[in-house]
């Protein structure tokens, strides 16, 4: 046996393993850009000791938890028209304008989807078309 004097020794180590593993989750965390660079962040390190009858002796339990920062909910916005025909046609807002050239030199195709007209004699509206992966195949 040997006597606990610091964190390091707690538990041959593992605590402060667990620990140092955690902490690597939090730093992630931070870093990541998809979420809230202002939330709180937190890493609970909970040492548990219950001690027998005679006092001469405890059980130790020790668990370390972090909060994390959730990922940010992403948006954007889309531009909806029907055509005189019943379709309807939903355009992506990229920031640029068809036909625009960024500052790479592409030209901005414009993100594009159109739903059928619904079908007259069941209702039913038939699913998405892709004019991008429609032109291409």
């Amino acid at each position: 046996m040997k006597e606990i004097t610091n964190l390091d020794q707690l538990m041959n180590g593992a605590l402060n393993e667990r620990f140092n593993s955690e902490i690597k989750k939090v730093w992630k965390n931070v870093l990541d850009p998809n979420t809230d660079p202002k939330a709180k962040r937190k890493l609970v390190m909970t040492i548990t000791m219950k001690p027998n009858a005679n006092r001469d002796a405890a059980e130790m339990e020790a668990e370390v938890t972090v909060k994390l920062a959730p990922p940010v909910p992403i948006q954007q916005t889309v531009y909806v028209h029907q055509n005189d025909d019943g379709s309807v046609h939903a355009l992506e807002n990229n920031g640029q304008l068809p036909g625009q050239v960024d500052m790479y030199g592409n030209i901005n195709e414009p993100g594009e989807a159109t739903f059928n007209a619904p079908d007259p004699d069941t209702g039913e509206i038939p699913s998405l078309v892709q004019f991008k992966k429609k032109q291409e195949g």
